[in-house]
Parts: structure tokens; sequence; C-alpha cells
């Protein structure tokens, strides 16, 4: 990871916030919701990478200051719109004007007071997680996701399918199941118009269904070396791109075993996430800013209605 600040400063010259439309609220699963963010000044959106994040400023009920989080795009480049899937953690009642921090208040405000039509603030967007579409535009791609882990590869994916991609890619993913996975259908129809592209998706608790010969479901935890090094890895070519999103945990176990079965270290690339947001390591706040929590994104970040903003750290 590397400092958000230094992204910003970095990828652009300004630090400005641009005001967006909500302009469609879909239900991808009984968690997740994406959120389609229109420009209210009509020009396209800022180009991005696949595996980028933005950050969005949410106000908070009863409050005088805002939250700030950062939501990876899930889906490929479109001038028009970003879109952004966001999983709602449970344990809060944003009606409730006694109720205490609690990591998951952004995305209960999103999911429960953010109305089609409204306004919300973004910045451009950052990261250094990204699939390069031009880096070795031949070697074979895995993309390996944990729950809402899922986001910033399903953009990935979205990408590849746009450009017309025809380089070998497997898709695993791991859910609780039925009611808590994102994006199973697209999922499968994808799929089904490449001839070297399939899926394999784990769920605990044994409610999905639907194998076919490019789409397998099984049961239990994500288990990497009981696949197929080749077909199903690709570990016989050492140009092999691994991009890993899920838990922390998730990813160093899985990123040790790829490395233990052959995979190159520098060619597995992970990105952190915690309640449903991105998590960036802790960096103190940026001059003349406002509080920042020394934690995750979600830990509660302050942000004034009228004042500076500090973006959180990567």
């Amino acid at each position: 990871m590397i400092n958000r600040e230094e992204e910003i400063y970095k990828e652009k010259a300004n630090r400005d916030w641009r005001q967006f439309t909500v302009e469609k609220k879909i239900k991808e699963s009984n968690e997740v919701t994406s959120f389609y963010l229109k420009p209210k000044d009509g020009k396209p959106v800022e180009t991005y990478k696949p595996g980028q994040y933005i950050t969005v400023k949410v106000a908070v009920p009863q409050q005088e200051w805002k939250q700030c989080r950062q939501y990876s795009l899930s889906t490929s480049q479109n001038p028009e719109y970003y879109r952004i899937s966001v999983k709602r953690i449970d344990g809060v009642d944003v009606k409730d004007p006694s109720q205490q921090a609690h990591p998951g208040w952004v995305s209960n405000v999103l999911h429960d007071t953010v109305k089609e039509g409204d306004s919300l603030d973004l910045t451009f967007p950052c990261g250094s997680f990204f699939l390069d579409s031009e880096a070795n535009p031949e070697a074979p791609v895995v993309l390996i996701s944990g729950g809402v882990g899922v986001t910033p590869l399903m953009a990935m994916l979205n990408t590849l399918v746009d450009n017309g991609s025809e380089r070998p890619l497997t898709w695993i993913h791991a859910t609780r199941g039925q009611s808590a996975y994102a994006f199973g259908d697209h999922l499968k129809a994808v799929m089904k118009t490449k001839k070297n592209w399939h899926a394999v998706v784990y769920n605990r608790d044994l409610t999905l269904s639907g194998d076919s010969d490019n789409y397998k479901v099984l049961g239990g935890k994500l288990d990497l070396p009981s696949l197929d090094r080749n077909a199903d890895l690709y570990l016989d070519n050492p140009n092999t791109q691994y991009f890993i999103c899920g838990p922390d945990s998730f990813m160093v176990e899985l990123k040790d075993i790829l490395v233990n079965l052959g995979a190159s270290a520098e060619n597995v690339k992970y990105e952190r996430f915690g309640t449903g947001d991105v998590v960036r390591e802790p960096k103190p706040a940026v001059t003349g800013g406002c509080p920042v929590s020394h934690g995750s994104a979600t830990a509660g970040m302050k942000c004034p209605v009228s004042g500076a903003v500090v973006e959180q750290s990567a």
C-alpha cells in the first residue's frame, strides 16, 4: 500500500470534491447495493483504472459533521457515471439520535437514507491496486475474492470484457451463500462468452447451485491447493497475474499459498478492506484538516460540513 495523500498529489493537482447525483440504486444481494453516480455538472467522470477507489462524503444524521469512506469502483470505465457497490453492516440504527459511532454507520446511511436523486460529494479515483490491461496483455489473470471484496475485481472483469480480451482467466470467489452473493447472474453470463474463462465459487452454507462447464460451485472454504495448478491457477506461466481482495487473514493466507505453490510474489497483488469499506493503513492527518481515526477507513473520520476535509490515508 502507498500513502493515499501521496497518491492524490501525485495523480492529480487538486484536492477538490465534486458533486454527484445518485442516478439509481440496484440491490445486488441481501447485503450489497450498487449506487450509480452521475456528475451534477454534466461533464464526464475522471478516468480510472479497474481496481481503484473513490472517497465518498456522507452526512451523518443528527450530527453537524460528515464522514468519509473509500469504496472500490465496481465496474468498468463509463464516461457518464461511477458505480460503487456497498455492503450494509449490521448493528446501526441511523434514525436513533443516541446511536454511538459504529464502523457500519456510513454503509447504513447509504442503504437507508440516501435516495435516487440525492447528492453526494466524491473525490477523483485513486489507488495502487489495479489491473493494467496493457502490461503483459496475453498473460493469464486469476481474480480471487472473499465477500464484498468482489467489487474491485468485478471492475477488472468487466474491463476485460469491454476490451474484448482473450487472455486466460479464472475467477475464484468465496461467499457465505445465496443471500450474500452479489453479481452471481452477471458472472454466469460473462463466463458463457469466453471459452478460456471459468469461475469457481465456494459457498459455506451450500445454498448455491448452477454448475456448468465454465462455472463450478463448491461447498466449504476456498481451497486453492485443491484446484488444478495449471488449468485453474496457471502456475505454469511465470507471467500470470493474481489479484486478491478480502479480509486481511484471507489475503495473507492465500498469497502465502500461491507463492508456496510457485507463483511469483511480485505478481500477487491485493487490496484490503474492513467492514465493507476499503481499509487504509493510518498516517497523520493533513495539516489544516479534521480528525481521522488511526485505524481503518471505517473507524470514524469526521468531516465538518464546511471546512477542510482529510482524505483517509492509504
